[in-house]
């Protein structure tokens, strides 16, 4: 991450550099890209600036990058607390990975929306997204996304004060 920090000039100057002669596709992938540097360095309004900005030009575009650009925009808003907003990107990249059957991308999204609801302490609503994020996982038989799921459940049981289900789901993780 330091290496990146030292070129995040030469990563924004390539992305302005996409985006003015029209390499929206390039501009988005790369953009798509950037976002777990974002998201740990504390650079989310630029993220989701320059995920919007591509957004904006995608239209007609590759619809495989769409949805994970979504996916990564929804991702760095709510980081932001911007809890319409992630809600909104969201959906519509599930929408977009659903509509291509894409499971991997279908999970990765439910893990991810199944913190709007947490942050909003709708803890039904969050549980329910979570456990369909972790069937998700299961069936694909992704170990990291089953403890990811599982690791959430569990705090949302301990949250709510069920410390036998926290219990099993953090143990089992």
């Amino acid at each position: 991450l330091d290496h990146l920090e030292a070129e995040h000039p030469n990563c924004r100057s390539a992305l302005d550099f996409a985006l003015r002669v029209g390499r929206n596709q390039e501009g988005l992938d790369f953009a798509e890209s950037l976002t777990p540097f974002w998201l740990r360095r504390g650079y989310l309004t630029e993220g989701r600036r320059w995920l919007g900005l591509f957004l904006d030009t995608a239209e007609g575009a590759e619809r495989t990058d769409e949805a994970d650009a979504l996916l990564a925009a929804g991702v760095l808003a709510s980081a932001q607390g911007d809890r319409p907003a992630a809600r909104k990107l969201l959906d519509h990249s599930l929408d977009l990975f659903r509509a291509r059957d894409d499971e991997r991308g279908v999970a990765q999204v439910l893990s991810a929306l199944g913190g709007v609801p947490f942050d909003e302490h709708d803890y039904s609503q969050a549980e329910e997204v979570l456990r369909l994020a972790l069937g998700t996982w299961q069936r694909l038989g992704e170990p990291d996304g089953i403890a990811t799921a599982k690791y959430r459940l569990g705090s949302l049981a301990r949250i709510q004060a069920n410390y036998a289900e926290a219990r099993s789901l953090l143990q089992d993780g």
